[in-house]
């Protein structure tokens, strides 16, 4: 079994919006069920403060998506939001 790599010619700009992707895809994948996975273990053990602390917050922010969310202008003005834009051609 050979595993098939891209080619040599592909230009560093399409490689840079497919690692954006698949950056954005395992954070979405691996990322939720780790943290879910942190806080349950985290309130058994003696640092359950935590997540009590983050449960309580959680639930006085649950409804900040539905008004519009917090804009973070550095995280918006990332090169990482271009990369993944010029991956698909949407027009």
């Amino acid at each position: 079994m050979k595993i098939d790599f891209a080619p040599v010619d592909v230009p560093l700009q399409r490689r840079l919006q497919t690692a954006a992707v698949v950056q954005w895809v395992f954070s979405f994948l691996g990322l939720a069920p780790a943290c879910i996975i942190l806080f349950f273990y985290l309130l058994f053990t003696r640092f359950w403060l935590i997540s009590v602390l983050y449960a309580i917050w959680w639930y006085y922010d649950y409804d900040t998506p539905a008004r519009g969310g917090r804009r973070m202008p550095f995280l918006c003005g990332l090169k990482l939001w271009q990369h993944m834009r010029d991956y698909f051609p949407i027009q």
